[in-house]
């Protein structure tokens, strides 16, 4: 018997072992081969369950191990793989455990109590019929007589400009609002939601049209206002708490505008991924939902 020790990779190897005997008249050449597979030290994520039923602003738990396969003595951290649905958080404890260990992870849900706020558009017209007054008068008062005077007549045009672009008449620039609505805000995975914004100038009768988002996603194309309204009709909201917003485009007398965030619940089914990483190798196990 011969033996030989080598320390292999992970892989697959096939090894041959050739006999040559000396006595070539009793005994023969014989070559055997064996297909060998050396495996890399890994591990598992695995839970106590499957599927959860959270109501929507609840929460919900689920025991995750992770057991050692070929020997893996590392550790492990655990989190919630991306993207989680929306409103959704993913708390592990503890959050790394090593080979054999166990973690609570926690899937916390929100509920409707949530708003955002809008962002904030300014007009150039106040400055121009207030702050751009003042600041002229500044300017004008330590000048000599005859420079004043011509500064003062500059000053009643900037104002009459500022009045006139206040009073309509078709040539004024108007900051627009835009507000958002929806059918139901709480709505069944696949039912129908209509979605209504509702554009507000000053001065016309708004044009242009309005982009309905989820977040940073458009839902369709533009819709063209009529009578300062654009709605819009979607079925494919995803299951989760989702932040809807209405850009208006603005014409040739409105400003853009967006409008606050409007909270939108979609009940069904959905899952979340729950991950293990250690270095470079990651593995994870879903866990289906049943949002209420």
């Amino acid at each position: 018997m011969v033996t030989t020790a080598s320390t292999l990779t992970a892989g697959t190897y096939t090894l041959t072992a050739t006999f040559t005997p000396v006595d070539t008249t009793s005994y023969t050449t014989a070559t055997a081969t064996r297909t060998l597979v050396v495996q890399q030290v890994d591990f598992v994520v695995e839970t106590d369950t499957q599927a959860l039923t959270i109501t929507a602003g609840g929460s919900g738990t689920v025991n995750v191990s992770v057991p050692a396969l070929y020997g893996f003595t590392g550790t492990v951290t655990i989190a919630g793989g991306t993207p989680l649905p929306g409103g959704f958080t993913i708390t592990a404890s503890p959050a790394t455990i090593t080979a054999g260990g166990s973690s609570v992870v926690a899937i916390q849900t929100t509920g409707l109590s949530t708003t955002a706020s809008a962002a904030n558009h300014n007009s150039l017209q106040p400055w121009i019929t207030s702050g751009g007054i003042a600041l002229s008068c500044l300017l004008i008062f330590p000048m000599a007589r005859k420079r004043k005077s011509v500064w003062m007549t500059v000053l009643g045009l900037v104002a009459m400009l500022g009045v006139m672009s206040g009073c309509g008449g078709g040539s004024g620039f108007s900051t627009a609002t835009v507000t958002l609505a929806s059918s139901a805000t709480k709505a069944a995975s696949g039912a129908t939601v209509s979605l209504t914004a509702t554009v507000v100038t000053k001065q016309h009768k708004p044009g242009g049209s309005v982009t309905f988002y989820n977040g940073s996603t458009a839902l369709g194309t533009a819709v063209p206002l009529s009578s300062g309204t654009a709605t819009l009709s979607v079925t494919t909201l995803p299951v989760g708490l989702s932040s809807l917003t209405a850009v208006y485009s603005g014409d040739s007398h409105d400003s853009s505008a967006t409008s606050p965030a409007v909270a939108q619940l979609t009940t069904g089914q959905t899952q979340v991924l729950i991950e293990g990483t250690s270095g470079s190798v990651t593995h994870a196990t879903a866990v289906q939902i049943t949002l209420q």
